[in-house]
């Protein structure tokens, strides 16, 4: 299942995407869920089931979300 045009702008939009495979994250940390988060998007594109444009737009939120974690926001 290759899904393309996927249009995520924020966090809520990964873990709403994730959440259609069935796969729900939420730890109470913020820094675990990121990890978890990111381990899942590997897994797709490497097993194909996203494209490289949804993959880096993916990777660029997940890296801004720890930008703004670790500058206390």
């Amino acid at each position: 299942m290759n899904v393309e045009g996927t249009s995520f702008t924020h966090i809520g939009d990964l873990q709403a995407y994730l959440r259609t495979f069935g796969t729900f994250i939420y730890t109470k940390d913020k820094e675990a869920d990121l990890d978890l988060i990111e381990e899942e998007f590997n897994e797709l594109y490497q097993f194909g089931m996203i494209d490289l444009r949804d993959y880096q737009t993916a990777k660029m939120i997940l890296k801004k979300e720890r930008q703004q974690l670790t500058q206390g926001g």
